[in-house]
């Protein structure tokens, strides 16, 4: 589970937002660790900077979670699918998203999940 601080920085309508957690076993840590200490890391799981207008807008772009069903379940098939978890693997994109009365839509882009390597091909030729 997270145990993570988590910050926005509100300047008009520019605004910073970020994390820093703990995690005990480096081994889950990837790429959002900061340290590299034995045990007992620091993380940064998301840091977006983003903007927003008059009309509710709001765009954003930086190290952002992957969206789910439940972000709750780190066990879930589309974690599994996806190779990735809600601990520390959130991904590099940006977002558009729009709020007007009881309606809110969003649309992301990633550039892709840039934790998996890809398999080697075998060949020494």
């Amino acid at each position: 589970m997270q145990e993570d601080l988590h910050a926005q920085l509100q300047l008009g309508r520019v605004r910073f937002n970020g994390s820093l957690g703990f995690l005990p076993d480096p081994l889950y840590a990837g790429p959002a660790q900061l340290t590299s200490w034995s045990k007992d890391n620091l993380v940064m799981r998301d840091v977006f900077l983003g903007s927003t207008s008059r009309d509710n807008e709001c765009s954003f772009a930086g190290r952002i979670n992957l969206p789910t069903a439940s972000a709750q379940q780190h066990t879930m098939f589309i974690h599994t699918a996806l190779r990735d978890d809600t601990n520390t693997d959130q991904q590099y994109g940006v977002a558009v998203a729009y709020n007007h009365g009881g309606l809110r839509t969003e649309a992301m882009a990633y550039v892709g999940n840039l934790q998996i390597s890809l398999p080697s091909t075998g060949s020494t030729a």
